[in-house]
């Protein structure tokens, strides 16, 4: 996986079509699958981001600010 120095337009539309992928899924078994579960919340509490002055990671669907990312948008549209 490469690594990046910030939170781009691409990868922001990378991850909006990605989530987008995952939760039609979740969809479609939806009579298999009764939750979803992130760990973490926002973007600084994620998991991948233990040491942020080695790796930065954008994984979730609330950003810094605990504001949603449009990723968080296309989830709720499903």
């Amino acid at each position: 996986m490469p690594a990046y120095d910030a939170y781009t337009p691409d990868l922001e539309q990378g991850q909006e079509e990605r989530y987008d992928a995952f939760f039609r899924a979740f969809q479609d078994l939806s009579d298999r699958i009764s939750a979803v579960v992130f760990w973490g919340l926002s973007d600084p509490t994620s998991w991948l981001r233990p040491h942020p002055d080695e790796r930065e990671d954008w994984p979730l669907l609330f950003d810094e600010d605990y504001e949603p990312k449009k990723a968080f948008w296309k989830v709720m549209d499903e």
